[in-house]
């Protein structure tokens, strides 16, 4: 049977505390998966397909614990409605200041184009 999958945008669903009731409705309308947009610190434009900080969930959230604890807590209240939580993410965007960048220098090269840095040495996008 194909998974029936929701997209859900962190920032129209609100503080983490509210997700419950997102959830129920969610499950209400016979999706049986959750697919979350990335919820990490974003870069400093906002863009939340660029992330900034991976181990901080958006402030937007209000969720004040490490990104592993808020995403281990919002699967557990996904599950409470049996809904499986997927994380929509793009690996290869990261902000430029980003912790990550700096704790792993080796790991990226500099973005196409002057753009965020990314995971592969040498790589391109074809345009």
């Amino acid at each position: 049977m194909a998974a029936k999958i929701y997209h859900m945008h962190p920032l129209a669903a609100g503080p983490v505390a509210t997700w419950p009731e997102h959830f129920a409705r969610i499950r209400a309308m016979g999706f049986d998966h959750v697919c979350l947009a990335p919820p990490f610190a974003p870069d400093p434009g906002g863009d939340i397909y660029v992330t900034a900080d991976h181990e901080a969930l958006h402030p937007a959230l209000e969720w004040d614990a490490s990104a592993d604890a808020g995403i281990a807590h919002i699967a557990a209240l996904a599950g409470q409605q049996d809904l499986r939580l997927l994380l929509d993410l793009v690996l290869y965007q990261v902000a430029a200041d980003a912790a990550v960048r700096r704790r792993e220098p080796d790991w990226f090269s500099t973005g196409f184009c002057g753009g965020p840095p990314l995971p592969r040495p040498g790589y391109r996008p074809r345009l």
